[in-house]
């Protein structure tokens, strides 16, 4: 069974179809002509989203939506990424991918007249086109839109559908959405060669409604790539998740938790080294290479002698995911910044504050560490346990919007 058997209307049918066709045909297998090297946003991309729907929406949920929306819905799948096409002169990839859901909803809206949609059909679908990027904010697109469905007024939850679209696009993160051939014989940059590499290594992505849980199953060949692959995929699907988290618990749909589901295999590829000299690399290439190996981009950096002050939201639930990202984000600092003698790391909004820390409110944290201590415990002169007591949590005093005053704080590590 899938999505689209829950539009049973012949009009409905026969409307979708066509936009799937001519998706097909005149769209998205042209989507690669002037950027070769991003993984796939085609036929396959689209297909793959729309199964990924069908397991995200609980079977409770799924029987009770109504079938325009989701004649909506699928419309928004099968158009989303059509702005990948979309190239003015003078303009370079990166420039059409940044803004390519603006150019899908401009092209729904203006530039396909072949398509059998009405101008209310145009600008829902354009919403979710427009809304899949979470550089958008979800909370701007309209709740409920009235329009006519035939005869029949229908109030269509474009917010809730834009919601399901990212999330799914979010997740549609496995190994179909790159080639081991396409990364043999195309001449690919180390920016997207570890992006192809992530992908070829993600068997899956399981859904569980019941637990809340979203699992990424990777299968890699050490516990270097694990920790890698876990930290960049893992933090790219819960700021997707944590972005439309609240429509979609509004609408029946609860999902919580992303964890990793790791195999190590001997004879699995490993992923690619980049060949990292942090000396003759600029800040911004220090913080794009933060958000790979960390899933974060860094929110402010402050980088002064002898220190750097990194400042990011982190999205952790618990007190030993918070406590096991704070050390790895540390490592990978402290190997961009070696001429630095102390990191100071503060972490914005923590989400769960009981169960995160359960004692004092974190809502701004810095943590503290000195070179010196890191590189023991990089050593293994000194244990995990022993690191962690040597760091200093600093806390902002209440009503302290420059973080002048400093109240310091005791935090057990969770074994």
């Amino acid at each position: 069974m899938s999505l689209d058997s829950l539009v049973k209307d012949a009009t409905l049918i026969k409307k979708l179809n066509q936009v799937k066709e001519y998706a097909t045909e005149n769209l998205l297998r042209f989507w690669q002509i002037h950027s070769p090297h991003f993984v796939d946003h085609g036929v396959t991309h689209c297909a793959n989203i729309e199964s990924l729907l069908f397991r995200i929406i609980p079977p409770h949920v799924r029987e009770k939506m109504n079938e325009y929306e989701v004649f909506l819905l699928l419309c928004g799948v099968w158009l989303h990424d059509i702005g990948m096409l979309a190239k003015n002169e003078g303009e370079n990839d990166r420039q059409v991918r940044d803004t390519h859901h603006i150019r899908s909803r401009e092209l729904i809206r203006k530039a396909l007249p072949e398509i059998e949609l009405t101008e209310d059909e145009r600008y829902i679908v354009g919403e979710i086109a427009f809304f899949h990027r979470k550089v958008e904010d979800i909370g701007n697109a309209k709740e409920v839109f009235e329009t006519l469905n035939g005869s029949v007024v229908s109030k269509v939850r474009i917010r809730y559908l834009c919601a399901l679209v990212r999330l799914a696009d979010g997740c549609e993160i496995a190994h179909s959405r790159s080639s081991r051939k396409l990364m043999e014989i195309t001449d690919l940059d180390e920016e997207a060669k570890f992006h192809h590499e992530a992908h070829l290594h993600v068997s899956a992505v399981d859904f569980d409604n019941i637990s809340h849980e979203i699992t990424i199953c990777l299968r890699v060949k050490s516990q270097e790539d694990a920790l890698l692959l876990s930290n960049f995929l893992k933090g790219n699907i819960e700021k997707e998740l944590f972005s439309v988290k609240s429509v979609l618990c509004e609408n029946d749909i609860d999902y919580s938790i992303v964890k990793p589901d790791i195999t190590i295999d001997a004879l699995a590829e490993e992923m690619p080294k980049a060949d990292i000299r942090p000396k003759s690399m600029s800040l911004e290439e220090k913080l794009v290479e933060i958000e790979k190996r960390t899933g974060y981009y860094p929110s402010m950096v402050i980088d002064t002698d002898p220190e750097v002050h990194i400042f990011y939201e982190t999205i952790a639930q618990t007190s030993k995911e918070l406590q096991s990202e704070i050390i790895s984000v540390l490592g990978v600092i402290w190997h961009l910044f070696m001429d630095k003698e102390r990191v100071l790391v503060t972490l914005n909004r923590i989400h769960d504050l009981s169960g995160t820390i359960g004692g004092f409110d974190v809502e701004i944290v810095t943590v503290v560490a000195e070179r010196k201590d890191f590189e023991e415990f990089s050593r293994n002169t000194i244990k995990k346990g022993e690191f962690w007591s040597k760091l200093s949590f600093l806390r902002r005093a209440t009503n302290d919007k420059f973080f002048n005053k400093k109240i310091q704080l005791s935090w057990k590590l969770v074994l």
